[in-house]
Formats: structure tokens, C-alpha cells, sequence
């Protein structure tokens, strides 16, 4: 139970701390970012559906769904992080963070 906190809490900071990134990128990239948010959850939803018709809903004692559900959320967070990390060398990346640094600055 803790394990399935700490994912939520780290990908729900994750996701804010770069919306909060990406808006000065314009909203064109905002809204795909927020269609490519939606589509993670939907596909996580259906994995949840899938694990849970496979293994069913009645043993408590399997731990085996949940070590899927966990290494797969693990997975994609590390994927989005590496992801974003490596957004943030782009040029045009760091010319949007500089002139929004300038404007805060005159």
C-alpha cells in the first residue's frame, strides 16, 4: 500500500511540476501533453482491467498482480522522467526558460 502511495504521489508532482515546464511552450505542446496524460492513464486503467481478469479479485493473498501493476508503473515513470530529462537539454527548451527568466527580470 505504501509503494502504490509513493507512485501516486510522485507521478501526480511529476505531472504538475512539468505542466508547470511545458507552458511556455504554447498550446499546441500543452494540449498534446495533455492527450498523451489522458492516454497513459486510459492504458494504465485497461492494465488494472487486464491483471484483474486474469488474476481475479478474490485471492488478497496474490501478490503477483500487484508486482505487475508495480514494476509497470515503475517503468513508465522512470521512461517519463528520462523522457523529460532529456527535453529539458534542448535548445529550444532552454531559449523558452531564458526568455520567461527575462521577462520575470527586466
Amino acid at each position: 500500500m505504501l509503494a502504490g502511495f509513493l507512485i501516486g504521489f510522485s507521478n501526480n508532482l511529476c505531472q504538475l511540476s512539468f505542466y508547470g515546464m511545458i507552458n511556455f511552450f504554447g498550446k499546441k505542446t500543452v494540449s498534446r501533453f495533455t492527450i498523451g496524460t489522458a492516454t497513459s492513464g486510459l492504458s494504465i486503467i485497461i492494465l488494472r482491467a487486464i491483471i484483474t481478469v486474469i488474476f481475479g479479485d478474490n485471492n488478497q493473498s496474490n501478490i503477483i498482480p500487484i508486482a505487475i501493476y508495480l514494476s509497470v508503473a515503475v517503468f513508465f515513470t522512470i521512461v517519463d522522467l528520462f523522457l523529460n530529462l532529456r527535453m529539458f537539454k534542448t535548445p529550444e527548451y532552454k531559449s523558452k526558460i531564458k526568455n520567461a527568466i527575462s521577462l520575470l527580470n527586466p
